[in-house]
């Protein structure tokens, strides 16, 4: 039995670790896929203030996904005091949004694993270019910074199912030639 009896196994000579390859091979592929469809939700940040002053701060600022698309937007802010360059970890962020749907706002707050990184949530309801504010406030005192991003539209092409769907073909087709092969193989012994 392949896969803990899950999954029988043809034979156990060449036939059976062929098999067992191409299902292990097809479960990692289908694996890949999954994972990376989950992964590139919070894999594909996009930096969209790198450095930049603001008042008593420095800041960093990354949106996700990298090419906004119409839908929730990620914000992550990294606020550094500019004269110190201490990582500002006590800020009020309140991050507002306009443009060419409706406005929204939101407050930012710090990741637990890393208290001088803020996020927070915004939806983006319509295609087009939006204002991002970013209002912060902390005992170093408030500063303000804007920045614009583009809703675009979604693209419909997802490489990864291409390349599951071509991995699972061959995964069949060397199978199905295996199958042939031994065959082949059984019928010239009897003869």
């Amino acid at each position: 039995m392949f896969l803990f009896g899950a999954i029988p196994s043809p034979s156990w000579g060449l036939l059976g670790w062929r098999w067992r390859l191409a299902v292990l091979t097809l479960i990692c592929a289908l694996t890949a896929a999954l994972a990376v469809g989950t992964a590139s939700a919070n894999g594909s940040v996009r930096l969209v203030v790198i450095d930049e002053v603001a008042g008593p701060y420095l800041l960093r600022v990354g949106i996700l996904p990298a090419d906004p698309i119409a839908g929730p937007l990620h914000a992550s802010i990294r606020v550094v005091n500019d004269d110190t360059e201490e990582a500002v970890e006590d800020a009020t962020i309140r991050v507002s949004l306009a443009g060419p749907g409706t406005p929204g706002q939101t407050e930012a707050v710090s990741s637990p694993q890393d208290p001088s990184l803020y996020e927070g949530n915004l939806w983006l309801d319509a295609l087009g270019d939006w204002q991002v504010t970013l209002e912060i406030d902390s005992p170093a005192g408030p500063a303000t910074h804007s920045f614009n991003v583009q809703a675009r539209e979604e693209s419909g092409f997802n490489l990864m199912f291409v390349i599951v769907a071509v991995a699972a073909v061959l995964v069949l087709a060397s199978l199905f030639w295996s199958q042939m092969q031994r065959r082949r193989r059984i019928t010239r012994g009897r003869r």
